[in-house]
Formats: C-alpha cells, structure tokens, sequence
C-alpha cells in the first residue's frame, strides 16, 4: 500500500474537527494539522485558509469552530470531501465483511 498525501490529512483534519467539536482539541492537534498541510497540501490555498481559520477560531470557539470545520472537510465540492466520503464507504464495507464473518463463525448464535 502506498502512502496517500490526501488521505493521511483528510484523516488528521477530520480527527481534529472532531476533537474540537468535543471539546478536546489541543495545541499538539493543531500543529500537527497545520504541520500536514503546509507540507502535502501547500498549493490548495482553500484548504489552507480554512486550516488556518480553523486554528484561529479553535482557541476561543472550539465546539463552534469544529462543526464549521467538519462541514468544510464532508462538504460536497471540496476536494476534502472525497476522502472522508472514501473513508465512510470503506469502513461501512469493513463492518460489513466483519459482521458477516462474525455470523459464518457462528457468532451470535449463527
């Protein structure tokens, strides 16, 4: 498996989305975050300014600015937006193969 540039910080923007809309974003989230896009994503000027909104807003408004950046990284025509669609599909895909593995095991009573 080769190393995707996109996926690695789609995967770190939602996870940092997501720890700010519960409260439990920290300065070490933030600057991994701004540390993967300046050095995969430099030339998408929309992602950075949103990364960089993001970090600004998160100190004073971390819930609000959490939902707003999560809106930004799922949002339809944002580039972003295929990957977490591409994670969502392949982890509905895992869970499918696992639950029925789970039922050929006989698990759960077959």
């Amino acid at each position: 498996m080769s190393f995707e540039p996109r996926i690695a910080v789609g995967l770190r923007a939602l996870h940092c989305a997501l720890a700010a809309k519960s409260g439990q974003l920290k300065d070490k989230h933030r600057m991994g975050l701004l540390e993967a896009v300046m050095f995969h994503c430099r030339d998408d000027d929309v992602l950075c300014d949103a990364v960089l909104a993001f970090v600004g807003d998160s100190r004073a408004h971390q819930l609000e600015a959490g939902q707003i950046f999560l809106d930004f990284v799922t949002s339809t025509g944002v580039e972003m937006s295929f990957t977490a669609q591409q994670l969502e599909l392949t982890f509905e895909t895992i869970e499918g193969e696992c639950v029925e593995h789970y039922k050929n095991a006989g698990g759960a009573n077959g």
